[in-house]
């Protein structure tokens, strides 16, 4: 537990004793190697969603294992290329991916719950809430009329 806690410690002093801070551990990033292997990913992952079928693109039981080889692969380009996953350059790709493959994908299974039911949970914790604040005042005020 204490060696958790001492750890990411060490490891943090040991980066800015060896080259002045984060701007030295960036440096080491080789974003324009990153670039080329996310590219290609995105390209891939172009050519197995094309092959899949506009009509099933939403349907994540058979888009999921594109979308995990995809993700996979942009892990392994950054990694290759010394940077960071995620960081801003994997984002837009996933963001270029997001916007050409699932644009009118909606969630329907988490759609907003019956409108008895949301008042519900919006009412229940708000009355419990003031419930419990009027407990405790009455606690305190017998307790201080009894001293």
């Amino acid at each position: 537990m204490v060696v958790s806690r001492v750890f990411p410690a060490i490891c943090l002093f040991a980066v800015f004793l060896h080259g002045g801070g984060w701007p030295a551990v960036a440096s080491l990033c080789q974003v324009g190697v990153m670039k080329l292997y996310t590219n290609r990913c995105l390209n891939i992952f172009k050519h197995n969603m094309e092959w899949l079928h506009e009509d099933n693109w939403c349907d994540w039981s058979m888009s999921s294992s594109l979308y995990d080889q995809f993700t996979k692969c942009t892990m392994m380009g950054a990694h290759e290329a010394s940077c960071f996953w995620p960081n801003p350059t994997i984002d837009e790709v996933f963001s270029t991916a997001h916007h050409l493959f699932f644009p009118n994908c909606s969630l329907d299974r988490l759609a907003d719950p019956p409108p008895l039911i949301l008042g519900l949970l919006i009412a229940l914790p708000s009355v419990l809430t003031i419930t419990t604040t009027a407990a405790v005042l009455c606690i305190v005020k017998r307790h201080e009329v009894k001293v």
